[in-house]
């Protein structure tokens, strides 16, 4: 009978550290999943549901503890009351919910961080697509500038040339000028040497005829009248 009490007792000691040993390993994979989700979904009420669920699977396994403990107390009734058991218990139960609930606080207060700064990061990223789409404005706008610019320099351009070849021909034409002047100046000069060549030997044709109408005439009258035609005719020509 001591053996089978034994027995019994050490089942009931594996047992109980199993179940205690499964409670901590939930309550650890709550806290986990709770982070979890706290990172990628941002949901503080879906880790709240999941912290409630596990508290009742702990209530649970303290149900089982406590009737494992029972038992035992049965078996060892000299060792501890039912009511001491209990309380101790239902402190380490409430001691647990604690560390839950400040888990919980936490895990909001990192959610809710998460929240501002993702609408922070939402905001940079609207300011951000705004500076862009300006940007974008601004270059299509200075793009149209330098097309007009284009456009406008080519035709300077063309400009530029065609009155460089207007230039060109107006200094030809100038140079041919020049050319048509010297050549009439020395035309001109050629007459006119032509001319006083002519003037001087009319003037000593002249003269001539008067020395040989005085000699044949004797007439002083008639000489002093040629004499005079010949300053009025011949000597503003040779001024000239």
């Amino acid at each position: 009978m001591e053996d089978e009490k034994k027995k019994k007792n050490k089942k009931n000691k594996r047992r109980k550290n199993t179940q205690h040993k499964t409670a901590g390993e939930n309550a650890n994979a709550t806290v986990v999943n709770g982070n979890g989700m706290n990172e990628h979904e941002h949901d503080g009420d879906q880790v709240s549901e999941l912290i409630e669920v596990q508290n009742g699977a702990l209530q649970q396994h303290a149900a089982v503890d406590l009737n494992a403990h029972h038992r035992q107390n049965g078996a060892q009734s000299n060792s501890f009351s039912p009511g001491n058991l209990a309380e101790d218990e239902k402190q380490k139960w409430l001691q647990r919910e604690a560390v839950l609930k400040k888990t919980i606080q936490q895990l909001q207060v990192e959610n809710d961080s998460h929240l501002q700064k993702e609408a922070t990061l939402e905001e940079t990223i609207k300011q951000l697509h705004n500076e862009k789409n300006v940007h974008i404005q601004k270059e299509a706008t200075l793009e149209d500038t330098i097309n007009q610019l284009r456009s406008i320099n080519d035709s300077c351009l063309l400009k530029k040339a065609i009155f460089e070849e207007t230039v060109k021909q107006l200094e030809n034409e100038n140079h041919s000028h020049e050319q048509n002047k010297a050549d009439l100046e020395m035309e001109v000069k050629q007459l006119k040497n032509e001319r006083d060549f002519w003037l001087q030997k009319e003037v000593t044709l002249f003269q001539i005829k008067i020395l040989n109408h005085t000699v044949l005439r004797g007439n002083a009258h008639q000489t002093i009248a040629y004499q005079g035609q010949f300053f009025q005719h011949y000597v503003p020509c040779l001024n000239t």
